[in-house]
């Protein structure tokens, strides 16, 4: 709530932090009894267990922190000295400004599960400088509030090359990080994780990964599948714009309509048969991209149409042979 690069206080009023900080140093008592009371507050609400719980930028828990850090900075900023007191109120204008700004015009509804401009800087140059709780990392690594035990290991990574991973130890069952060298990139972060040639349902080399609706790989007559239901999402990497990717599609059970989504916008509508159909369509931006595959139909569940079948899944759409060229 303090200094995570994410939410924290420390990137949206850090020049508060700083006067509450000095003035300590200087045995202010205002700021000391309103530094005992943020504390005590702090402790009250550590227990919560969804970090990234929708919140606007900043963690409602640190705007419950912001009035007692002005009131324990009333009475030390008001007896320092005319042009300290006017450089303070400069560096706190411009600083929240600069804030402000950039949060306004880079507003994304779910800026709860992304990093931060300030979050990537740092995990992009000093990656062991930032490690957050493993929940923090890994939803916003994902994009989404999703369960990721079961994703592990979670690696995100720029230009370069990967900068963090999350990972479980293979002695002590523990989660930890394992971080990348002191490197500079100003390209973007993203997550990944590196499929081989035939490895999974991608005919080549493919970053790309399974995020929501994706059910277990399954085999027959050496091709490999997934199915998913009448919704499933993923996050695709592409090297150059206009990448034209390839994918076979069929139906579970009885044809439906199906569209595929990138970044929200649509780029394929059609009749998906049960029989597989080779679907086309093309990526128009490089980098990191948000897939969906989405079926008007809804799922259906094997046991509950076909006799003496004891699976439940819910099957809609079975996903096979993806390649980017």
């Amino acid at each position: 709530m303090f200094y995570d690069l994410n939410f924290g206080l420390i990137t949206y009023v850090p020049v508060l932090l700083f006067i509450i900080i000095w003035a300590i140093f200087k045995k202010d008592k205002l700021t000391i009894w309103s530094t005992i009371l943020l504390f005590i507050f702090a402790l009250i609400c550590s227990p919560q267990v969804n970090w990234n719980s929708g919140m606007m930028y900043i963690n409602r828990y640190s705007v419950w922190f912001i009035p007692l850090l002005v009131v324990g900075t009333i009475s030390f900023v008001s007896n320092v000295r005319k042009w300290t007191f006017i450089i303070i109120s400069l560096l706190f204008s411009i600083i929240t400004g600069l804030v402000t700004f950039t949060c306004v015009s880079l507003y994304k509804e779910d800026n709860h599960v992304t990093f931060t401009p300030l979050a990537k800087f740092v995990i992009s140059l000093a990656p062991a400088l930032y490690n957050p709780p493993e929940e923090i990392f890994a939803e916003r690594a994902l994009g989404g509030e999703i369960r990721f035990t079961d994703k592990l290991p979670i690696s995100i990574s720029n230009d370069v090359g990967i900068s963090k991973t999350l990972l479980r130890d293979p002695v002590s069952e523990k989660l930890k990080y394992q971080n990348g060298s002191l490197k500079f990139s100003v390209s973007d972060l993203r997550f990944v994780k590196r499929f081989a040639a035939n490895e999974d349902i991608f005919r080549q080399e493919t970053e790309a990964s399974f995020l929501i609706g994706w059910e277990g790989l399954e085999q027959h007559d050496n091709l490999n599948y997934r199915w998913v239901p009448e919704r499933a999402e993923m996050s695709l990497y592409t090297k150059s714009d206009n990448a034209v990717v390839s994918v076979k599609l069929s139906r579970f059970y009885s044809p439906s309509n199906c569209k595929i989504f990138v970044n929200d916008v649509k780029l394929y509508e059609g009749i998906i048969d049960t029989s597989p159909k080779l679907v086309t369509f093309t990526i128009p931006s490089k980098g990191s991209n948000r897939v969906v595959f989405v079926s008007d139909e809804k799922s259906i569940i094997p046991k509950d149409i076909i006799k003496d079948s004891l699976d439940n899944i819910k099957l809609s759409i079975a996903i096979s042979q993806f390649s980017i060229n």
